[in-house]
Formats: C-alpha cells, structure tokens, sequence
C-alpha cells in the first residue's frame, strides 16, 4: 500500500480572531503555513483547531510549519443579500420579499432559502447571494475566508429545471500560485433530510464537518464552493444518492461561484472537484456528466473518495450494522425518485422513523435507530435490500444511480480504505476498472485500513497532493489502477 504523502503548501496565512473572553481562546492570531512541509498529522490538528493558542504563547510549541504572528483582523462583509438578473429568464428574485429579520437556527435567514418564481431554465445562473459568517468547526472560529450564501439553478435527473443553495469561499489574501486561482466545487457527504443539517446553515453554525477539507483547501489558496444538493435548503425534494441531479449540482456550483463578484474567482479559472462518501459519489457522477452537460468548464482534476457505485451492495453491507440508519434517508429521497410513497412498504413503526429521520440529520439518526433491525420496519419483516429487489420501481431506481457506465474527460483520483465498513471497496475497483477499460485518466489511492469515517481524514493529504499536481501540470504517474 503507498504511504500518504505529506502536502505542500504556499506560502498562506489564516486570520482567526476568537472572542476575547472566552478561556483558551481569547486574543487574536495569524496562523502561517510556510512554503515547507505539512505532515497529515499537523494538518488535522491546525484544521481542527487543536494547534490553536491564545496570543503570546511560546512559539516553540507549535511545529515548525506553523507560526503565530500579529493579528490582522479580516474585512466584515455587509449583510445585505443581493439579487442577480438570470440572463434570458424572468428574473426570480425579484419577485421575492426582501429578506426578513426572522432567521433560522445557525443565524441563516430562512427567506433565502425560498424558492422563486420562476425557476430559471438555464443551468448554473446565481439567482442571489449574500455574505455569511461562516464558522470552523466551533462557533468561536471564522473560516478563513470571505464567505457568501448562494441560490443557483441546476437540473433534476429528469431534466426538469430546479435551483440548490450552497456557499462559496475564498481566501481573504491574493493568490501566490501560478496564473487564476483555482476553484474546487466540494460536494459533501451525508449530513441527513432536516433543514437544519444544510451545509450552508451548518457552515454558519459552526456544526460543519466538512469545514476539515474546505479548510484544508483554502490553506492551500484555492477559492471553494460547497453544494447543498437539491432539496437541502428548500422545499425540492431532497436528492441523497440521486446520481445525476447530484452530479449536476456539484457542475452547476462552479459555473454560478464565479458569478458572485467575489475576488479572484473567474469564469477561466481552473475547475477542480473534490467529494468523499456521498459527495465522492456525487464527483465520479460529475466527472461521468461532465462532457456533455457542461463541457466549457475548465476542469483539470478531482477526487472521488469512499465512492457508493453501486447502492445495492451498499444497503447489503450495512443492512444489519448501526449505518444502516442512512437507508432511512434513502428510502425517503429514492422513493421520491421513484414515484412512490416508501410508507406503503413499512408498518406504523417504520413510517413514524422514516418520517423521523426525514426531518433530521445523520448523527441523532444514528443515535434512534442504530440498534433497530431494518426488517422491522417493513410490513413483511423483509430487508430493505429485499424490498428493493422485490419492489420493480424500486429496482429500477436503484440501478440507475449506478456510477461506473460513463467516462471521466479528466484526470481523477480515487480513494479507499480497505477496511470501510460501509462502501466496499470492491466498488470502487469495479469502478475504476470500467473507467480505464474506456480510456479515462484515473489514479487510485487505498487509505489506512480504518472505518469510512476516518478515511475521509486520512485521504485529505493525497487528495491536495493530486489536486496541487494538476494546477501546477506535474505529469502524474500511474494513471489507470495505481
């Protein structure tokens, strides 16, 4: 198995200005990454907050990658909330109230999130935007960069015109790289169907994991924009695991990113994609959509990590474990997919935890019905993976969110862990395997053996290692397999 390589950065600085009272964080800082070395180790801890000290300490305690400087405090966005003329459509948001004082949990203000009329039928137009506080990880830390809520219009699977809400970052400094700055268009794993488990909304409140590799990827001076999938945010059906209304969000955000106004993010930069679980799912979907739905993108790489190819063999590995709470979210989201109402395949108690999982996120799902047999749930004490074999729409849905029948026109890494007890990483190789048979440029990497959790942290390191290779144009080694 190859090691993990270590990342190198540019030089970038990260401005973090903690409340004053609270304990161990008070005082301002400025964290460098010199243009050095950064372990994988070192990188977790700076991302997580745990390198993080209160002005004035010793700086023999931070590696040597790592130094504090005086503060210099970041520019406060003003908080009005702008909307943009779609070209050769009716202009939807102004046909919307402004927005109101009333917000949501995470400080989001909920009229943002309405849908509006019409829906514009041309695919990644920004529809409106406004600046956000966006949090790292705690409450008490802002994300390194200038921040904005976003509405853009994409498309269903079915062809049907819909919008997704998201949020775009870049760095506060100037880019020191080679030529436009990169955008990567980051698609998140599974975070659950309540309206308060959005990535946007999460960012604000400072609850979002995936802020690690968002983090990680600002550090290195790329500019990102992070889906929220159709559905998350809005009334839309939510699209968990729909193969192509998912690929076509994360395509769709990096043509509207640029649209924003925000410096350095231009419609000629370099386009990269980044996803791991649901969002690795929902890149090796861009990456087969790619060419024929939106070819101008300027796309020079992405990974795709923890892929779930193909869902019956995801529902078959973690029908009887604690994970298979996430088939409550697929019930709901596939069903609608489908055309079907999944409540009539399941007993009052499986349609009170459907409904319950329904309106919330991943974590406290897990928590309800980790120890819940699935087949208890259904009105024939089948299996979930039963029920879908048995139940033809079913069937048909789930076969046709299989990723592996189209074709990178990019050059794309693709990560696993041996011992993911969720995505089999028999999945992945037959993914990759189909892949190369037509001739698409693809590198793979086998994680540590550790669970699907940690993979997505251990896989940081050569994902930015294979994305920094393709913006600077290193020729790569071993493409197709390893």
């Amino acid at each position: 198995m190859p090691r993990l390589p270590d990342i190198r950065f540019l030089h970038t600085r990260i401005c973090f200005t903690p409340p004053t009272s609270h304990p161990t964080l008070g005082g301002s800082m400025k964290i460098t990454v010199s243009p050095t070395t950064l372990s994988a180790g070192s990188l977790a801890l700076l991302v997580t907050g745990a390198l993080l000290v209160p002005a004035g300490t010793a700086q023999a305690a931070i590696p040597p990658a790592i130094r504090t400087e005086t503060p210099v405090p970041a520019p406060t966005p003003a908080p009005a909330s702008t909307a943009v003329p779609v070209s050769g459509d009716t202009d939807p948001a102004a046909q919307l109230p402004p927005l109101s004082a009333q917000t949501l949990a995470g400080g989001v203000d909920s009229s943002f999130y309405d849908l509006p009329v019409p829906i514009p039928a041309t695919p990644g137009q920004l529809v409106r935007h406004r600046p956000v506080d966006a949090k790292l990880i705690t409450k008490y830390i802002p994300v390194p960069a200038q921040a904005e809520l976003v509405m853009y219009s994409s498309t269903a699977s079915d062809g049907t015109p819909n919008v997704v809400t998201g949020t775009v970052f870049t760095p506060w400094e100037a880019y020191s790289g080679t030529g436009e700055r990169p955008l990567v268009s980051l698609a998140p794993g599974t975070q659950g169907l309540g309206q308060d488990c959005t990535p946007s909304r999460q960012f604000v409140a400072g609850t979002e994991y995936e802020a690690f590799p968002v983090t990680a990827l600002l550090i290195a001076g790329y500019s990102v924009v992070v889906t929220d999938y159709q559905g998350a945010g809005t009334t839309l059906n939510n699209s968990y695991l729909a193969r192509v209304t998912q690929g076509n969000a994360v395509l769709d955000a990096a043509r509207a990113a640029p649209k924003t106004g925000l410096p350095s993010i231009t419609p000629t930069a370099p386009v990269l994609l980044y996803g791991y679980s649901q969002g690795g799912g929902a890149v090796a979907s861009a990456a087969e959509l790619a060419a024929s739905y939106a070819p101008e993108l300027p796309i020079i790489g992405g990974f795709a990590g923890g892929v779930p190819a193909d869902l019956n063999a995801v529902a078959s590995s973690i029908q009887d474990t604690p994970s298979s709470t996430l088939l409550l979210f697929a019930l709901t989201s596939l069903g609608n997919l489908a055309g079907i109402n999944a409540d009539d395949y399941l007993n009052e108690s499986g349609q009170a935890a459907r409904a319950w999982a329904a309106e919330n996120c991943v974590i406290p799902t897990t928590e309800r019905y980790a120890s819940t047999p699935m087949r208890s749930l259904t009105t024939t004490g089948e299996s979930i993976t039963a029920l879908i074999d048995r139940v033809p729409e079913f069937k048909k849905t789930v076969a046709e969110q299989t990723i592996g029948l189209g074709t990178p026109n990019f050059p794309i890494l693709v990560g696993q862990s041996p011992a993911d007890e969720i995505i089999q990483p028999a999945q992945s190789a037959k993914m990759v395997e189909q892949w190369c048979s037509r001739g698409a440029q693809v590198q793979t990497i086998e994680a540590p053996p550790v669970n699907h959790v940690m993979g997505a942290i251990t896989l940081v390191p050569a994902a930015l290692n294979f994305l920094y290779q393709r913006v600077n144009k290193i020729p790569a080694a071993g493409f197709c397999g390893n």
